[in-house]
């Protein structure tokens, strides 16, 4: 499924438990997304990496396969025996391609807010989603790159503050790669990665858990449900008062999603 060479990217360990866990993070993240999931949960050593473009990753080529070569290098990481892998929002299909391509490794599969929009095709929630996005297209399309990490941070930040008043470093970093949310729209929306094939889904045998923030944008729970119907037994976890950032602001729920794996 995927032939991309595992490109060399930034890892990272974190605590040193017995229980191997990989971690895949959002876009516009890095591996230090997961520094509180490691501290609530000691039993594990936790194995994240930056993905293509983020943190300490290098970029790639314009129309590469971003999503292929993260899972590509996540597979590398798995160590003999397996591992339980998570993955928040975009980091959640690389974990489910992964999942996909290297089934047998695989100890357990936790996608937290997955943004596999193809999911959605064909139906009202996807048109949905094509309104809510337009004016952060518009902004990207007319070069406004601040107008459209402000946009996107509004809508999947998580809710609390507002862009502005994120230091101004972290406001120049959303900037500087908010091209990457677009570079990742043929995965999410046209899945270039084949995850929806036909029989694939329903052919995964590992335990699978489907976490999503209770406060989060409705197209989340949309997208858990299409996957739902076609995952075999799925377990499904609503966080009270997280949204989609419920990875960072929920650590210890993630963890007990995880726990229950071991």
């Amino acid at each position: 499924m995927d032939g991309a060479a595992p490109l060399p990217l930034h890892m990272r360990k974190m605590g040193s438990g017995p229980v191997p866990v990989l971690a895949v993070h959002c876009a516009l993240a890095s591996a230090k997304a997961w520094i509180g999931l490691s501290r609530a949960l000691p039993e594990a050593t936790v194995t994240g990496f930056d993905l293509p473009g983020h943190g300490r990753s290098p970029d790639l080529s314009a129309g590469s396969d971003a999503q292929g070569v993260a899972a590509a290098f996540a597979a590398s990481l798995i160590p003999e025996g397996g591992a339980h892998v998570i993955g928040h929002s975009y980091g959640a299909t690389v974990a489910l391609r992964l999942a996909l391509a290297h089934p047998q490794r695989i100890r357990s599969l936790t996608l937290v807010e997955p943004v596999l929009f193809a999911a959605l095709r064909g139906t009202p929630a996807y048109e949905e989603v094509r309104r809510l996005e337009a004016p952060f297209h518009k902004a990207l399309l007319a070069g406004d790159l601040a107008e459209a990490a402000r946009l996107f941070y509004g809508r999947w930040g998580g809710g609390g503050p507002g862009f502005e008043s994120l230091p101004d470093a972290v406001q120049e970093a959303w900037i500087t790669r908010i091209h990457l949310i677009e570079e990742q729209r043929p995965a999410l929306h046209e899945d270039t990665g084949s995850l929806l094939r036909p029989g694939w889904l329903e052919g995964l045998s590992m335990p699978v858990t489907l976490l999503h923030g209770a406060d989060s944008p409705a197209p989340i729970r949309a997208i858990e449900d299409a996957l739902a119907q076609r995952l075999p037994a799925p377990t499904r976890i609503a966080v009270p008062g997280a949204g989609h950032m419920v990875a960072l602001t929920h650590p210890e729920r993630i963890a007990e999603a995880l726990r229950m794996r071991f």
